[in-house]
């Protein structure tokens, strides 16, 4: 296979007819106007767009030092040409972002990371066309999280199964908090984790890529942050995305005016998400749990623990500690935003028009648009990132012979093929066909055996019940037979399931990125490129 393979075939499918996307999200994507109250605009109109963009350039932002530290974050991370360039483009009053983010998984995470990264850098495109101004994409690295155990783990798919590598170099221990997994360096377990999914990889010609572009930015000694940014920056960086690592003190700084707000109005703050999430509730649902404050703070040891209110001070959830606010903001270094006020610090610190979000975080916007208000700072317009499925073309043709489709997958694989042999065989139509006369002739009888003796009526029930049984017995046992028969169409459905549906589960959630580059090299960004529709108010099914 070459890098020249990118003539692909897309298919739409509405969200609801697939599973484990929220009602909210498929309303957004549909309904807009179910949903406006909770939002700054619709994602689908330019004029939305056009108001957000004159909100944001009435705001003053700190233009210069952002680009100070994005230009210096970028060298960290081999930067590119047109990297270098969209950042010294925010230095320059007018530009606007559309920024997106993830947290930082090995191998640059699940392949819904390169979607978002592909829409965020589409969409900037087109809106500098629309609105006539410079708009770079920018991608917002999520280190402050502390879930380990969600990002350390890579799936593919091998010899039709789901195969899982997985990073066991830090031991959680009782509290289950290393803190911020940015800042974690990785240990020698790396080079087992690496080894371990070079030999799951299928075999393919494009292993010095992946060697180079995946497995190589992970290495003992490389912190979280670092392994995912390289990656990223070697697939996105020649299209300019910008990688901002928000966990640098000099951006810590910048946001310190917005900590020293939540410390000192948490109640109004709180009361706006809570105010908001009963509202949801009523028909959809909450995403986010609203919380006594929006911020964490790092301890001696690393951890990140949650800042409660205490009489007039505070205390850290974990540890008890009692610390007064001037004491807290001594070192806002120090401080990070929960997932409430994440959005509203990475939005008071770049000029953003929109922000593209995946289905769980269009579902905590919904949430947020008092936030932003108490806060001062414009709201994005949200866009619903790509959607995708991907299919090979070998699959493609299987799947269009026995007339299946994607979303046939979503449930039980046994069933489905128990309906295809159903249909194939004919069998079903074949026993209803026999039967109907059988049991027309023992009810023909009926009069006939009533006028010899009535109460010969049950037995003539029951032979009709039996004669049933028996036709029902032999039917299954004869479509038992033939699925036996049928162990090729088993081993496709299987094969398919693992592909489109692995354990049951999106695909574009559960594998990730480096196994779609063994499978297609050049070719997959190449596709992603070209094939990734902007109008993402359904799933896409892209078969290359």
């Amino acid at each position: 296979m070459t890098s020249s393979r990118t003539n692909a075939k897309v298919r739409r499918i509405p969200f609801n007819r697939l599973p484990g996307f929220p009602k909210l999200f498929a309303t957004y994507c549909s309904e807009y106007d179910r949903l406006a109250g909770h939002f700054a605009g619709d994602w689908r109109r330019s004029e939305s767009f056009v108001r957000t963009a004159t909100s944001v350039d009435q705001r003053t932002y700190s233009r210069g030092s952002l680009a100070d530290t994005l230009l210096a974050q970028q060298k960290r991370w081999v930067c590119c040409e047109a990297q270098r360039q969209n950042v010294e483009a925010l230095r320059e009053s007018g530009t606007l972002a559309v920024v997106t983010g993830q947290q930082l998984g090995v191998f640059c995470g699940p392949v819904y990371t390169l979607y978002k990264a592909q829409t965020a850098i589409k969409l900037a495109r087109r809106l500098e066309e629309n609105l006539g101004c410079r708009v770079v994409p920018v991608f917002w690295l999520e280190g402050a999280d502390h879930d380990l155990v969600e990002v350390s783990s890579a799936r593919i798919v091998s010899r039709d199964a789901v195969t899982a590598v997985e990073y066991r170099g830090h031991v959680l221990g009782e509290r289950g908090n290393l803190g911020a997994v940015g800042v974690l360096r990785f240990t020698a377990d790396i080079e087992r984790v690496c080894q371990e999914m070079l030999g799951s990889l299928p075999p393919s010609d494009f292993r010095d890529m992946i060697q180079r572009d995946f497995v190589a930015p992970y290495r003992k000694g490389a912190t979280f942050v670092d392994a995912f940014a390289l990656c990223l920056s070697r697939l996105f960086g020649s299209q300019g995305l910008v990688l901002m690592d928000p966990e640098e003190q000099s951006l810590k700084q910048l946001a310190a005016p917005l900590f020293l707000k939540e410390l000192s109005e948490y109640d109004a703050s709180h009361s706006r998400i809570r105010s908001a999430s009963e509202a949801l509730q009523a028909e959809f649902h909450a995403q986010v749990r609203p919380r006594a404050t929006n911020l964490f703070r790092t301890d001696e040891s690393g951890g990140r623990q949650a800042i409660l209110p205490h009489g007039a001070g505070f205390i850290l959830r974990d540890s008890g500690r009692r610390m007064e606010k001037d004491e807290l903001m001594q070192h806002p270094e120090k401080l990070s935003p929960n997932v409430a006020l994440r959005p509203v610090v990475q939005d008071m610190l770049l000029p953003t028009v929109a922000y593209v979000a995946g289905p769980g975080e269009v579902s905590y916007f919904a949430q947020l648009r008092g936030l932003y208000e108490w806060a001062g700072v414009p709201m994005p317009i949200v866009y619903p990132r790509a959607s995708v499925t991907v299919i090979g073309s070998r699959m493609q043709k299987a799947l269009d012979k026995l007339d299946l489709a994607v979303e046939d997958f979503g449930g039980d694989t046994e069933q489905l093929f128990a309906q295809i042999v159903d249909r194939k065989s004919g069998i079903r139509e074949m026993f209803a066909d026999a039967s109907t006369p059988a049991i027309e002739a023992v009810n023909s009888l009926l009069p006939h055996v009533i006028a010899v003796d009535p109460t010969l009526q049950g037995t003539v029930a029951a032979t009709r019940t039996h004669i049933l049984k028996e036709f029902d017995r032999l039917k299954r046992r004869v479509l038992k037979a033939e699925k036996r028969k049928r162990d090729a169409l088993r081993s496709t459905l299987v094969r398919a399931k693992a592909q489109l549906f692995p354990n049951g589960a999106l695909q574009e959630r559960a594998l990730s990125s480096v196994y779609f580059f063994s499978r297609y090299g050049p070719a997959f960004q190449e596709t992603l490129t070209r094939a990734l529709s902007l109008d993402s108010s359904k799933h896409q099914v892209i078969s290359i």
